[in-house]
């Protein structure tokens, strides 16, 4: 499924240039990622499933729609819903998101930066390149994912209420 999602959206690099194992191998970790990235609103619609998504976002206190069936009947508002097969299914924006985090995990630039940035450090020069690290709170930066994953995850952060 990654791969055909890959084939229809350009810039992606080194997922292109990367084996298909090395791919697998970073989509299990970029998943892993998005998953421990932040706190979902919602919770997952099966209890044992091992990842964040698909997701219920919410329950509805509204009388369900005529001739809605599966979670939809029971008062569940799901992120998304697939009514040909008439299951919860991972948004694809999370499918994405995965994608680009898979991307910058085989691009090996950003985990050396984060790591430096995590350890604290504030100035690191090699060569004619230098960079200055400093302890910030942009809304992205605690999550670990890349801009491009953490702008697609960012709508289905927790922002109140509580956990389902």
């Amino acid at each position: 499924e990654a791969e055909e999602l890959a084939a229809t959206f350009p810039g992606l690099p080194a997922w292109t240039a990367a084996a298909p194992a090395a791919r697998a191998v970073a989509l299990n970790q970029a998943s892993a990622d998005i998953d421990s990235a932040m706190p979902y609103q919602g919770r997952p619609v099966e209890e044992e499933q091992r990842r964040q998504f698909p997701r219920v976002a919410y329950e509805s206190t509204s009388l369900p729609r005529a001739g809605a069936s599966g979670d939809a009947a029971v008062g569940r508002v799901v992120w998304d819903w697939d009514f040909t097969t008439n299951e919860a299914v991972i948004p694809l924006d999370v499918k994405l998101a995965v994608l680009h985090q898979a991307e910058a995990i085989l691009a090996g630039t950003r985990e050396p930066r984060i790591a430096l940035q995590h350890d604290g450090v504030v100035y690191d020069q090699t060569g004619s390149l230098a960079e200055s690290y400093k302890q910030t709170t942009g809304p992205g930066v605690a999550t670990g994912l890349c801009r491009r994953s953490w702008v697609l995850m960012r709508q289905y952060r927790l922002r109140g209420g509580r956990l389902l």
